[in-house]
């Protein structure tokens, strides 16, 4: 499948963030708000090795990071939950720009939400289909059109070597931040209440050389519970 832009939706300090540093926090993947969040079920034989490795899993969703994307930027309900009810704004990123800076690419791809809602099973976390279950969530998130992609520490690591990904405190917890190539960022979305000071800001952010590429829209109402999106001026 091509990979079209994607977009992150963002609350108002996340978006002045992203765009000011260049940079994309990377969650813990069991921060974040699917509590089911890469758990697949495990049918094993053997009692004590199918509680093993669950516990395995748990302590590595606590050591990865997660960077989740939308293919739509246009979706009320994504708006209203992770961009301050419509306050905020999305921003639309090129991957296959991204990852010609990547040594190894950013492996993005589309999250599967099952119709019959069952959890994948394996056998073991050394399972060659183990990589393919963490792509999988309920279809009760099907709304989101989520592409994904998964870093270990170890792969983080390689990029800080490169300075391409970065090691911070984040309240009180070592995070990881991944650089934005300015090429890369091609879309900013305002949302139906984004107050003016914020499209201010923004504006004056994107003012910078390498930024003067990147398009603006405006979501407006439309005749269906899908906005439209209205390309505005610089």
């Amino acid at each position: 499948m091509d990979m079209p832009v994607l977009y992150k939706y963002c609350d108002q300090l996340g978006i002045v963030k992203i765009l000011g540093s260049l940079e994309l926090k990377l969650p813990y993947i069991s921060e974040v708000n699917d509590p089911l969040e890469c758990l697949p079920v495990f049918r094993c034989s053997n009692n004590e090795k199918e509680e093993l490795y669950k516990t395995v899993q748990k302590v590595w969703r606590q050591q990865a990071f997660l960077l989740s994307f939308s293919e739509i930027a246009q979706n009320t309900v994504m708006w209203a939950h992770y961009s301050e009810k419509h306050k905020g704004a999305i921003i639309g990123i090129d991957f296959k720009i991204l990852t010609k800076i990547i040594p190894g690419g950013i492996q993005m791809r589309p999250v599967d939400y099952p119709k019959d809602q069952k959890r994948p099973e394996i056998d073991t976390v050394l399972s060659e289909k183990w990589l393919d279950t963490l792509q999988v969530k309920s279809n009760d998130w099907g709304y989101e059109k989520e592409w994904r992609a998964i870093f270990s520490p170890i792969r983080l690591e390689e990029l800080q070597a490169k300075n391409l990904a970065f090691l911070r405190d984040f309240n009180g917890r070592p995070t990881w931040f991944l650089r934005l190539s300015p090429e890369s960022i091609r879309e900013v979305v305002f949302g139906l209440y984004t107050e003016e000071s914020l499209k201010v800001a923004i504006r004056k952010l994107i003012e910078q050389p390498e930024l003067q590429h990147i398009k603006l829209y405006q979501t407006k109402e439309s005749d269906t519970y899908t906005l439209n999106l209205i390309e505005i001026k610089r």
